[in-house]
């Protein structure tokens, strides 16, 4: 998990319409951020720290809980209770599309839809969509929101998690039901090849959320912010201190009752997200399962990838990519991140022989902390 340090100690899919890159979202237009290494232009600040304030927001979401921060100039201090009521508003707008827990939701509908024909679903839902494909595609099948039926079989899902493996005939059988390239995209629908496909977006609809929620901030004028989702990050111009965002990633070896960190980021313009294991899983017969599933084989990866944390231009592709990275594992994927300039990655392993191994991407030096 990522939280900010400062605040609280917290192949071949077939896609044949164009999917736009922004589109209007109740009380937000949410567009993809441009890279995030490049700091935009501001107005020139208050000339001393003590002329600014912060305003910090908290509440629920998605099962978890977010945290908002905006550092304004003290005479334009915007009043808590109404910025908190049109988060929460954009927030539950945008867990009724998202939701597997919710039964009325878009994607809850979507997947009892045991159907060929067209299934017609909103903008959001699309945008979110077209950047799973790209991964999907990109990383050979490694990253597949399809993989639900897997996820609720292994017990990570809505039903009671899991003590042990499940029989190897299920595995199979739910491994041949999923697959991204049985689904298409055109003009606003959505139509299975395969009719009880099931998609899973968890892997990169929080990291998504945080983006609609910063965009809304943007739009209405402030510049310096953070905003969380369980975890996930992104960072507009400075904090409180008029310095970048320092950004506290939890060691994936916690111990019980108490927070440790690995590592701390400064950031600036960007976005953040962790996965690992040590979120969700359970050990049978001396060995760790996760809730990151292979698509290939129906099976958990490997826990010797702990945790990986990945830096981007949007919270959606990170969150995306850190879950990409921990299924391709350790090697494919730092290669896989390497070749990309739209993002960062940091990736800690467990080798039994040596403790703990660390690999990150050529450019994710400038990104740590110096103490």
């Amino acid at each position: 998990m990522i939280i900010p340090k400062m605040s609280f100690m917290n192949s071949g899919a077939r896609v044949t319409a164009p999917l736009s890159s922004s589109f209007s979202f109740p009380l937000a237009s949410v567009l993809l951020f441009s890279s995030c290494f490049f700091a935009c232009s501001k107005a020139p600040p208050p000339s001393t720290p003590d002329e600014w304030k912060q305003v910090a927001l908290s509440g629920e979401t998605m099962g978890t809980t977010y945290h908002v921060k905006i550092v304004v100039p003290e005479s334009e201090t915007p009043d808590p209770q109404t910025l908190k009521k049109e988060i929460d508003q954009d927030l539950e707008a945008f867990n009724q599309l998202l939701s597997t827990w919710d039964p009325d939701s878009e994607i809850s509908k979507f997947n009892l839809h045991d159907s060929s024909d067209p299934f017609p679903v909103s903008p959001a839902t699309l945008e979110i969509l077209k950047t799973s494909f790209e991964l999907f595609e990109q990383s050979e099948g490694a990253f597949d929101p399809t993989v639900g039926p897997l996820i609720e079989l292994w017990g990570f899902g809505k039903e009671e998690r899991g003590i042990e493996p499940p029989p190897a005939d299920a595995i199979a059988a739910a491994t041949s039901s999923i697959g991204m390239d049985h689904l298409e995209v055109r003009d606003g629908s959505l139509t299975k090849a395969l009719p009880h496909l099931q998609l899973n977006l968890s892997a990169i609809a929080k990291g998504y959320g945080v983006d609609v929620i910063a965009r809304v901030l943007e739009e209405r004028g402030y510049e310096d912010l953070m905003v969380e989702i369980g975890g996930e990050v992104v960072v507009r111009g400075k904090n409180l201190k008029r310095s970048a965002w320092t950004i506290g990633v939890d060691s994936p070896w916690q111990t019980p009752g108490k927070r440790e960190l690995i590592e701390v980021l400064a950031l600036d313009e960007c976005a953040a997200a962790t996965s690992g294991d040590y979120r969700n899983a359970f050990e049978y017969d001396g060995i760790l399962y996760s809730h990151i599933i292979d698509p290939k084989t129906g099976w958990p990866v490997p826990e010797s990838v702990k945790s990986v944390t990945v830096i981007a231009s949007s919270c959606m592709l990170a969150d995306g990519a850190a879950t990409t990275i921990m299924a391709m594992g350790a090697e494919k994927g730092l290669d896989w991140a390497e070749q990309r300039k739209d993002l960062e990655a940091l990736i800690f392993v467990r080798d039994d022989g040596i403790g703990v191994t660390r690999y990150q991407t050529s450019g994710m030096e400038k990104f740590l902390q110096k103490e």
